[in-house]
């Protein structure tokens, strides 16, 4: 998933109809000014820009230019930050603004921005991941692929998604898990269970937010198609369960069971909860554990 473009509605002044290719120039060039309040009002021009079609689409074509002036101004203090990182929610839905992104550094100084807790908005920061993962190269960045801290950032996330607050600033943090869980280097990585990952993960099955248990429960449908990682999801015990393997099972089961009392309103948690099903019913072992758990019934 995505994250909507900000609805912005910029002035007269900042109509993308008025402005030339120069003095996009200019604006742009503006980002790198040493004063303070002409970089936060280029950035506020910018931000208004890319609330519009017109504008977002000038500025795509600016964005070898435009993308590391944004990125540099993601670190800054006060209204500047935060029209930078809106700014790159809307122009990270282009795909070539993605590719241009993510090869000048925008997961790294965005998990930067989260470890240090100052600059843009935490909200606007991981929204911009969920849109830049969306991209393969994304995913392959912010799984940090061959490194060796491989999965160092997609511990923060989840750390970030269980225990951030206000917790619907996080929220994207289920988003991201959803993309990088569609390629297998992140799926290895949120599954290796010497990472602990899916402890914290499960129990959000159970909570009252909507999108966050659609995310997670995208996320552990996509672990479910792998032939590979399969097996991980079927032995899973939570830290101090009292009973066998299963807690995955149990919560793909439980918004599908057809309870009454506790019944999942979601239509996006019961599809995903119920193709998950089906991919483990595939194989031997996943029709094993299913009537184990009574799944017929």
């Amino acid at each position: 998933p995505t994250v909507r473009r900000a609805r912005c509605v910029p002035s007269r002044t900042t109509s993308a109809l008025e402005f030339m290719a120069d003095e996009l120039d200019e604006v742009i060039g503006f980002l790198s000014d040493k004063n303070p309040a002409v970089r936060e009002q280029a950035a506020h021009i910018i931000q208004g820009l890319t609330g519009t079609d017109d504008g977002a689409k000038l500025l795509c074509a600016k964005a070898d230019s435009l993308v590391p002036k944004l990125l540099h101004a993601l670190g800054k203090e006060g209204a500047e930050s935060k029209y930078a990182a809106t700014a790159l929610v809307n122009l990270t839905h282009d795909p070539e603004v993605i590719v241009k992104a993510v090869n000048k550094g925008v997961v790294e100084r965005a998990m930067d921005g989260l470890r240090d807790g100052d600059g843009a908005p935490v909200d606007l920061l991981l929204s911009i991941l969920a849109n830049v993962t969306t991209a393969e190269s994304g995913v392959h960045v912010i799984s940090q692929e061959g490194k060796p801290l491989e999965g160092f950032y997609v511990s923060k996330l989840i750390q970030l998604l269980s225990t951030g607050k206000p917790e619907e600033d996080y929220d994207h943090a289920a988003s991201v898990l959803t993309n990088i869980s569609r390629d297998p280097i992140g799926r290895r990585v949120f599954l290796d269970p010497k990472r602990g990952l899916l402890a914290s993960v499960v129990p959000i099955m159970s909570e009252s937010n909507d999108l966050r248990r659609e995310r997670v429960a995208a996320a552990l449908r996509n672990c479910c198609m792998d032939d590979i990682q399969r097996k991980a999801l079927l032995d899973f015990v939570s830290p101090g369960a009292q009973e066998a393997a299963g807690d995955v099972l149990r919560a793909l089961l439980r918004p599908i069971s057809g309870k009454q009392v506790g019944a999942e309103l979601s239509d996006h948690v019961r599809q995903a909860c119920a193709e998950a099903i089906y991919a483990l019913a595939k194989d031997e072992e996943g029709r094993m554990w299913l009537w184990k758990f009574g799944a017929p019934r």
